[in-house]
């Protein structure tokens, strides 16, 4: 089997016994026409097999193509169906929180109308441009889960800037476990296209006192360019800014009860009573003269 033998056809060479009849057949100068023929033939009908092969295998690769196709197309369906899917549920819990802040605003109504709630904080109406009150309900639930309540979302003047109010009650940063802090996000609006980049401005926020008129809490809480980018550039992905600015320290835990020497109460019935009292813009549209408030007029007035 392994040793070498001479080609028949006298071509003079010696090939091993397994190699030596493709040698003879398809390959010696010196082999008779009828073998030549005979390859030729055999060839032929090779190639014609490789043919048909190939061209079921382009026909099996073109199904496979338009299965791939039809695959993409139904991923990118329920791609689309998944974000829409998210966009309602986004949209159903901005609802859910509007209506709750409705609710407290008429369940403040109620109870001012059985003396339980001071006349300057009853809203006569609301609004969504400063001045005006957000009301945190279940301040106790929050502190204890360590999460952050999220105000509806409100604007610096029509067609201005979109910004929440968003407070953690347990604190963060800083005021972990000790103080409640505030923070002011910016939003997609949607007049951003119309609006100056990067938003520059102050907001003022109060903690109002529920005993008196007076001893409210105030912070400013300014955006300018020595802020992060993030903080006050247009949002482009998400539905806020991923940095806020605003206080860690916004108000002690121990200031929240009911100080009789300075009749001060900030937390009461598990409710704290926010106002975004003013907004002084730099960048953008100036605020339309109006709609400003007079300082003595309620804070759900314009």
């Amino acid at each position: 089997l392994y040793a070498p033998e001479l080609c028949q056809y006298g071509c003079g060479k010696y090939y091993y016994r397994y190699i030596l009849p493709v040698h003879e057949q398809d390959e010696c100068p010196n082999r008779p026409l009828h073998v030549i023929i005979e390859s030729s033939q055999t060839n032929k009908k090779k190639l014609t097999e490789l043919e048909v092969k190939y061209q079921e295998q382009e026909v099996l690769l073109s199904d496979c193509k338009t299965e791939v196709d039809t695959l993409k197309k139904n991923m990118q369906e329920l791609k689309e169906k998944y974000k829409m899917e998210i966009r309602e549920k986004e949209e159903q819990q901005q609802k859910m929180s509007e209506m709750e802040q409705e609710l407290s605003v008429l369940q403040a109504c109620t109870d001012f109308t059985a003396g339980k709630v001071p006349q300057w904080l009853i809203p006569v109406s609301h609004y969504y441009f400063p001045p005006f009150i957000r009301v945190m309900n279940s301040f106790s639930k929050y502190k204890k889960a360590s999460s952050t309540w999220y105000s509806p979302p409100f604007q610096t003047q029509p067609d201005g800037y979109k910004l929440q109010l968003q407070v953690v009650a347990d604190g963060s940063g800083h005021g972990k476990g000790t103080h409640v802090s505030v923070r002011v996000h910016l939003m997609k609006g949607e007049n951003d296209a119309k609006l100056e980049w990067p938003f520059k401005g102050q907001i003022v926020v109060r903690l109002l006192n529920w005993r008196e008129d007076k001893h409210y809490i105030e912070k400013v809480i300014n955006f300018s360019d020595d802020d992060p980018l993030q903080s006050c550039s247009r949002v482009i992905e998400g539905e806020e800014a991923s940095i806020g600015l605003g206080y860690d320290r916004f108000v002690s835990h121990a200031d929240l009860d009911h100080s009789p020497e300075e009749n001060t109460e900030y937390l009461c019935d598990d409710m704290l009573c926010f106002q975004v009292y003013k907004i002084t813009l730099q960048s953008g549209p100036e605020v339309p003269s109006w709609y400003i408030t007079p300082v003595s007029a309620s804070p759900y007035l314009l």
